[in-house]
């Protein structure tokens, strides 16, 4: 649900799957840390596809969704990330945690390919209990459980 209480861009399904991935990346990097084996999880922002440009073709569906399309990432985004990170000197320091890919973009200084700086884009997902910190962004620093 939506912090409106109406659904949300992830339906509940999806959203227990990504907390099931973010809990193996952690446990995985914890054990394969030994190993020189670094695990992550990335979220990615609201992708716009092939698919996702047929759906807003529809002008009701457009006008709904109007508000979403500046915070639309391309999928070659994360593939630039995960490049970074690859090649990050520091990458077992980012081992076990959940990253937002348009943040690490941003600290990488990743632009997506069709020349846009990555959207600050964690308000958009309407996840309930999360909301973005207003300090350095790192891992699960970026996210606090509201009480």
């Amino acid at each position: 649900m939506s912090e409106q209480g109406e659904p949300g861009l992830l339906r509940e399904g999806e959203t227990a799957g990504k907390a099931a991935v973010d809990k193996m990346a952690h446990d995985m990097g914890v054990e394969l840390r030994a190993h020189g084996v670094a695990v992550v999880s990335i979220w990615m922002g609201l992708l716009k596809t092939e698919r996702t440009e047929a759906v807003l073709a529809d002008p009701e569906l457009a006008r709904h969704y109007e508000h979403l399309l500046e915070t639309m990432e391309t999928p070659q985004l994360t593939g630039l990330v995960i490049d970074a990170l690859a090649r990050d000197p520091h990458l077992m320091d980012r081992s076990a945690k959940v990253w937002i890919g348009a943040e690490l973009a941003r600290q990488y200084g990743i632009r997506d390919v069709n020349g846009r700086e990555p959207p600050r884009t964690v308000r958009c997902w309407a996840i309930p209990g999360i909301q973005r910190r207003d300090h350095p962004v790192g891992g699960r620093d970026v996210i606090e459980r509201l009480r």
